[in-house]
């Protein structure tokens, strides 16, 4: 399993053929073994001289040497295929995970395309607004019902375009409902078109 006889492991730590980067999980299990005495279980990468790394499970046990001084007994048991088996599975579902990402990603630009075609054809203004209130999207119908140009609304407040009698309680409504998550359903409110004066 390491590449040595017997009689060359002997007196040699089991870290010296311990991956680098597993060292210190290693390290955590065997304070934990001897601090709790409970069985310590974990998969890391050991190496042999001037070969590939291959993934072992050591399961350890604390113990007691004739001295009485604590001892580490460890089983290693070479799992290398069951990890390339495993890592294999996990890039399938990875990249059954990506399709699965990519076909919705383009059905939902699909979706907003459609959705954005039926907005800007329709005859009626329709309008979005963020939390603030303020204009995120407009189609271009609101310019024959106002006379701005969508650009000259869009990212400022919808209270700038009502009518002065009517800003301040729409503003409470439009904050009301924000606080309690409902939708604005038939606001009773006068917007202020360009080229119309005041009602």
């Amino acid at each position: 399993l390491l590449g040595k006889h017997r009689n060359e492991l002997i007196k040699q730590p089991i870290s010296n053929f311990i991956l680098s980067t597993n060292q210190d999980i290693y390290y955590l299990h065997c304070k934990l073994l001897f601090e709790t005495g409970e069985p310590q279980k974990l998969e890391i990468q050991m190496v042999q001289t001037d070969k590939l790394p291959f993934w072992v499970q050591l399961d350890m046990t604390a113990a007691q040497d004739e001295g009485s001084a604590p001892v580490c007994w460890i089983a290693i048991s070479d799992i290398t295929k069951r990890k390339l088996v495993e890592e294999e599975e996990l890039e399938k579902h990875r990249h059954h995970l990506e399709e699965l990402v990519e076909r919705r990603t383009f059905e939902l630009q699909e979706s907003k395309k459609k959705y954005q075609g039926l907005v800007e054809s329709t005859v009626d203004s329709v309008w979005s607004l963020d939390i603030k209130g303020v204009h995120t999207f407009m189609n271009k119908s609101i310019e024959q019902l106002l006379g701005y140009k969508v650009g000259e609304i869009t990212g400022n407040p919808f209270f700038s375009l009502m009518h002065p009698d009517d800003k301040d309680e729409g503003q409470k409504s439009f904050q009301e409902l924000v606080d309690q998550k409902k939708g604005w359903s038939n606001p009773k409110i006068s917007e202020y078109p360009q080229k119309i004066s005041y009602r």
